[in-house]
């Protein structure tokens, strides 16, 4: 059967809510025979939200939305997951109402605005931030749920050397310490009773070896 990855629809509203126009896509996805959906790519807290009309799973008020998506694919016959992440320094002011953050400080471009280096206390409540993302996708009817480690996100900017420049157990020149904030994330969710879905890790190497990253660094991080 045919999985379709996510792809950023920019049709939630303006508070990150699914609408009409999304229900109908994904079911139309699985009516014509997908067999698995992975729903684009949901902020956990809007502090992490990178653009406007990006779908969110990070408040009670996304929850009824969700879950008629989950059901809609589900009556049409397939499984259905959805993507949860964090944008880190890919965003502005404008878009998260906050500076953003991220393992360094760091600017993607004019439009976006320079970010802060996150602290421990920002750590600590990130790893909530996807914990409680992960309990709703459950109590939504979700399948599975996909941690975002690529795109440029959070988690990609803590493995990538070119945007991680710290010094500490969330950055060095050891893929262990960039990944250390995923493996928090997924710890916790694994450990929270309340969510009992399968975990997926999307994480992207292209982009990375130019940089020195190499098998060994993906092996280390895969048994880790």
């Amino acid at each position: 059967r045919i999985l379709a990855p996510p792809s950023i629809s920019d049709q939630a509203d303006i508070n990150g809510r699914v609408t009409l126009s999304q229900i109908k896509h994904y079911r139309t996805l699985a009516r014509q025979g997908v067999g698995t959906i992975i729903v684009e790519s949901a902020f956990v807290v809007k502090q992490g939200r990178s653009h406007v009309n990006q779908l969110g799973i990070s408040e009670e008020d996304h929850l009824e939305g969700l879950e008629n998506l989950a059901r809609g694919v589900k009556q049409e016959g397939a499984s259905i997951g959805i993507r949860l992440t964090h944008s880190g320094a890919q965003t502005s002011e404008n878009i998260c109402v906050e500076q953003p953050v991220g393992p360094s400080i760091l600017n993607f471009g004019r439009d976006f605005d320079i970010s802060r280096e996150f602290d421990h206390g920002d750590i600590e409540e990130i790893v909530l931030n996807f914990v409680h993302a992960a309990e709703r996708a459950e109590e939504v009817g979700m399948d599975f749920i996909e941690i975002n480690g690529a795109e440029q996100h959070l988690l990609d900017q803590c493995s990538n050397i070119k945007y991680n420049s710290r010094f500490d157990e969330y950055g060095s020149s050891k893929i262990e310490t960039r990944i250390q904030l995923a493996i928090e994330i997924i710890s916790a969710i694994k450990k929270r009773e309340s969510v009992n879905l399968p975990i997926s890790y999307y994480f992207s190497i292209f982009d990375k070896i130019e940089d020195g990253f190499k098998p060994k660094d993906l092996d280390s991080m895969i048994k880790l």
